[in-house]
């Protein structure tokens, strides 16, 4: 995996990131990694 902030709002990823999904145990494995593009944003 590599990331990159660019700002203190943005924070991009690529490889293989954590699961971006809110899940429960029941349904989804905890080791379950995405591979691909990842993206961000902070506002506050």
């Amino acid at each position: 995996m590599i990331g990159w902030t660019p700002t203190d709002w943005l924070t991009l990823q690529a490889g293989r990131i954590k699961n971006p999904l809110y899940t429960k145990p029941m349904i989804w494995d905890k080791d379950l990694t995405w591979d691909g593009v990842h993206g961000k944003l902070n506002i506050k």
